[in-house]
């Protein structure tokens, strides 16, 4: 009689990976939050949604891979590399994405101020002062209405 744990096992360290991604795409959610302001009513619907994911893709990785049985070794080391991946990094992984973020929109900030000089410089030397010229002539032209009137010939 042979026993074979291959599909088990690969089941198994399936399970595991897919706890430490969720762990990951929980430090986003976190980093989300420290970078936007959350009321905790979103935070709290959040984490509902994240769980419902997370429940979601326990079942989808049963079903492709393990003929649609979901065993409940799957679930427990699921949630066990979740818990080992937290508690490893703590917040080590939203400061480094937060850190990121920062780096990334202060490079994206910087970009856009690149791309828009040529079309600020544009507006301030050429469009303004026209602009200005012909507001203050629509300006004379409202205020002393009685210097533009046409002339009736009797």
């Amino acid at each position: 009689m042979n026993i074979t744990f291959g599909p088990d096992l690969t089941y198994f360290l399936r399970s595991f990976a897919l706890g430490l991604i969720l762990g990951f795409l929980y430090d986003i959610l976190k980093a989300k939050r420290r970078i936007v302001k959350t009321s905790d009513i979103i935070i709290n619907i959040e984490d509902i949604v994240f769980a419902v994911i997370s429940g979601f893709l326990l079942i989808l990785l049963a079903y492709l891979k393990n003929n649609g049985r979901l065993r409940i070794y799957s679930i427990i080391t699921t949630a066990v590399s979740f818990a080992v991946y937290r508690a490893v990094l703590k917040d080590k992984a939203v400061s480094v994405l937060t850190n990121i973020w920062r780096v990334v929109s202060k490079a994206f900030l910087y970009l856009i101020k690149g791309v828009m000089f040529p079309i600020r410089f544009i507006f301030r030397r050429i469009f303004k002062p026209l602009f200005v010229t012909i507001k203050a002539s629509f300006h004379r032209i409202v205020d002393r209405p009685h210097k533009f009137r046409i002339k009736r010939r009797s």
